[in-house]
């Protein structure tokens, strides 16, 4: 824009019409990212006064109930978003040449040392998949570095920092979900259950199952009693829900043997080893409420 002082910029910017920005934002993004945000929250010292990182890290701010949680296929959405040139339907045509490939969008800069072992991991965890090994294995990757470990740590900072918080692991694929079959519980799956809009899911003729409303009036139930009583003594039965404080022993960001060169380079990543008991507490409420 060749502007030479920030009143002149600014200015510029003010004058311009706010549909004109989407049309140019991810020009300015100088890496093709899996999921990169050209303008991202920018802290002011007044509204934001710091980054949210460092927020968490220093405490700042009251305790307060909060929910986290995450789908079983977060990242998904993302591959077929960022990666359309994968072929994804086919799992066949998904190997580990596009595995590596989809680990590198998903952590621009990363050491190639870091990348392939962190695809090692998550293929060999994926062998139970069949033919679509490979394919799975993008998914939890993308999920788990951009959804999941995050969630994680907001979280479990959250609960150290004495707020009540509550989880869940939804795993639920919605009937008449547009997204082919492969994509699973994609991100967002659980929101038309919490505001009461699954008539918004699928095609106008469909009708949902009787037990998808029953979960959904159950969730919006469970949702109103949080914001009500903010949770004091809410007990969530046969839902999501367990105090995440009660799973902290399990969740922590050690580097599970990983050279150091790679526990840098996935900080957040390598989080994901140690959610093995605190996933299968949910897996366990996931279990309840279809009894």
């Amino acid at each position: 824009m060749n502007y030479r002082d920030d009143t002149a910029l600014v200015g510029c910017l003010q004058g311009k019409e706010p549909g004109e920005f989407p049309k140019h934002e991810f020009s300015v993004l100088r890496r093709k990212e899996l999921l990169g945000f050209p303008f991202v929250p920018t802290p002011d010292g007044d509204f934001l006064p710091d980054t949210p990182p460092r927020l968490l890290q220093d405490e700042h701010g009251q305790p307060m109930p909060i929910v986290a949680g995450f789908t079983a296929n977060e990242g998904s959405h993302m591959l077929i978003f960022g990666a359309p040139s994968l072929k994804l339907e086919n799992a066949s045509n998904v190997g580990w040449e596009e595995l590596l490939q989809v680990v590198r969008l998903t952590v621009p800069g990363a050491p190639e040392e870091a990348v392939r072992a962190v695809a090692q991991r998550y293929s060999k965890e994926g062998e139970g998949q069949g033919e679509a090994r490979y394919r799975w294995a993008m998914d939890q990757i993308a999920g788990d570095y951009l959804y999941v470990c995050p969630a994680a740590e907001v979280a479990r900072r959250e609960a150290e920092a004495g707020s009540p918080v509550y989880a869940y692991y939804f795993t639920h694929r919605t009937s008449g979900l547009s997204t082919p079959e492969w994509t699973g519980v994609p991100h967002g799956s659980e929101l038309p259950y919490l505001f009461g809009t699954l008539a918004s899911v699928g095609q106008a003729n469909h009708t949902h199952t009787e037990a998808e409303a029953v979960m959904s009036r159950r969730m919006m139930q469970y949702c109103g009693k949080f914001a009500m009583i903010k949770c004091g003594n809410l007990t969530f039965k046969h839902t999501l829900g367990h105090r995440y404080k009660d799973r902290l022993p399990y969740i922590k960001n050690k580097h599970a043997k990983l050279p150091q060169k790679i526990s840098s380079a996935f900080p957040i990543l390598v989080l994901s080893t140690h959610l093995g008991p605190f996933d299968s507490q949910i897996r366990e409420g996931k279990a309840a409420i279809k009894k």
